[in-house]
């Protein structure tokens, strides 16, 4: 179901801020050029 995908989503770009040092932005680049492959 979608909302599955948008928990996992979710997860995932809370998982990249953290790395990324709170950079949200650039998370949400990320998710979405690795979600594009």
């Amino acid at each position: 179901t979608s909302n599955v995908i948008r928990n996992m989503r979710d997860s995932l770009l809370g998982y990249f801020t953290s790395i990324l040092g709170g950079d949200r932005l650039s998370a949400n680049f990320l998710l979405m050029h690795l979600m594009s492959q």
